[in-house]
């Protein structure tokens, strides 16, 4: 980020991997990676499970949900405990059993990973779904596990993408899913080189340049609700801020390092559905202007390292209850996840079977990964031909 104003005029906290931090952040990495293999991998090894995909598909979302929002969970424990990651949440409530369009600036590759702790305190992580890049959905382990989850996985072009969104929100709104959506309007995380291109994009359209974020892409954004609003399948947006006041990873492999954020920051802003205009060139004026009072908010941030805090009363029982829920579901999640995982490698050290039976499920990954188009493609597709008589999209 050399050059960029998110450098100067503050003291940046560089980080400095010792041996300990790298034992701590391979560590870490190869357990979430173990962990999330086990778990996707034996989560058809009870016979009523796959049948229920193909019998239940109402259930199977619900339980498919559970499974990867427990893991998440553990995910997020394990960052905060033993990481010492910490998050601070300032702006309006989140509340659950919504059906919401989250928009985030991108100020790393992984803030993503990071916000699941404020989902886990406000409106339950188990039913958010992602945009990301296709890409990530054939890492291992992780990979499978997000395409069980539903995930929603783009290649960034954008007559193919069309086809994606289509597909997967008019699964969900079929499915009654209480959906939270997280899209990264800005298509990319900050850096020098990302900056420069928005600086350009700026200047092309007659816009100020900014400094503490990019340039949101609106085709992306405006489809998307339009959508949603088409379904009936959307109540709010929610406006997130993401700024780390210290040290941070830009990208994934610098885990291994050890390299967690000591703290991050989510600010947050509720705009109904209805207080949105409805026309496509509205909604682009809408989102830029967004993206500039983000702008504003992100400068006046790292004056003081703190976004303005507002606190809400908790109001809402739903939302106390996950308020005070969130510590226990992660010990919680502690236990469970380490017994599951110690459990399964002694089975798969003592059991032919569990061996194959791994090796088949693997290799069923790999080709819905490889070659189907994703696991979340093929639960959309057959709910579709089976239960819905629609015919498939189109390659």
């Amino acid at each position: 980020m050399e050059g960029c104003k998110i450098e100067r005029g503050r003291k940046k906290e560089q980080f400095h991997p010792t041996l300990f931090s790298y034992c701590q952040g391979v560590g870490l990495v190869l357990w979430l990676g173990i962990s999330s293999a086990f778990g996707v991998v034996f989560f058809h090894v009870v016979p009523y499970m796959s049948a229920m995909l193909f019998l239940r598909p109402f259930l199977y979302r619900t339980l498919a949900d559970e499974l990867i929002g427990s893991w998440l969970i553990y995910c997020m424990a394990l960052l905060e405990y033993m990481m010492g990651l910490k998050v601070v949440i300032t702006g309006d409530k989140m509340y659950p059993g919504e059906r919401s369009l989250i928009i985030m600036n991108h100020r790393t590759r992984l803030d993503w990973l990071y916000f699941w702790s404020v989902l886990i305190r406000q409106s339950g992580v188990k039913t958010e779904k992602i945009i990301l890049k296709s890409l990530l959905k054939k890492i291992p382990g992780a990979g499978w596990a997000m395409q069980v989850g539903g995930f929603i996985f783009i290649e960034r072009k954008w007559e193919s993408d069309k086809k994606v969104l289509n597909k997967m929100v008019n699964y969900f709104t079929d499915m009654n899913h209480k959906t939270q959506v997280l899209l990264f309007p800005e298509g990319t995380d900050f850096t020098s080189r990302t900056k420069a291109r928005s600086d350009e994009f700026a200047k092309k359209n007659g816009w100020n340049t900014f400094d503490y974020c990019l340039h949101p892409r609106t085709t992306g954004f405006t489809y998307l609700i339009q959508l949603m609003r088409q379904n009936n399948h959307l109540d709010v947006i929610y406006d997130v801020s993401v700024a780390y006041p210290y040290n941070f990873p830009q990208q994934e492999p610098e885990l291994l390092m050890g390299n967690v954020p000591k703290e991050v920051h989510f600010h947050i802003k509720r705009h109904p559905i209805d207080s949105l205009p409805t026309s496509e060139s509205d909604l682009k004026t809408w989102c830029q202007q967004r993206w500039e009072e983000k702008e504003r908010q992100l400068a006046q941030f790292y004056k003081v390292n703190a976004f303005p805090a507002n606190p809400v009363t908790d109001d809402n029982d739903k939302v106390k209850g996950y308020m005070c829920s969130a510590e226990m579901m992660m010990c919680l999640a502690l236990v469970y996840w380490t017994v599951f995982v110690i459990g399964i490698a002694l089975i798969l050290y003592y059991s032919t079977i569990a061996c194959w039976f791994a090796i088949v499920q693997v290799i069923i990954y790999v080709y819905m990964g490889h070659i189907y188009g994703g696991f979340e493609i093929f639960q959309a597709d057959y709910f579709n031909w089976f239960f819905k008589g629609k015919q498939k999209l189109q390659d």
